[in-house]
């Protein structure tokens, strides 16, 4: 599990579109060895952007939500990790 967790860590750093934070929070949420914390600080960075992902510009509020709720979820990542 521990590898599992630096891994989202590693691929986290490395997320710098949204496309990619969408991604990864999708398969994080997917994965049941995750925590259910986990899975649920995953769940609202997708559901922040399942709306808007497809499209070509969002609004500044729903990016902002996002990074916020994709900071969140690396915060708990590095947590467990350790």
């Amino acid at each position: 599990m521990q590898q599992l967790y630096r891994q989202w860590q590693i691929s986290a750093r490395n997320a710098i579109s949204y496309r990619a934070k969408f991604a990864l929070a999708t398969e994080i949420a997917k994965c049941d060895m995750s925590s259910r914390e986990i899975r649920r600080a995953a769940r609202r960075v997708v559901r922040a952007l399942e709306a808007v992902i497809d499209l070509p510009i969002a609004s500044a509020d729903v990016l902002k939500r996002a990074r916020q709720h994709f900071s969140a979820l690396t915060d708990l990542l590095s947590a467990s990790g350790e």
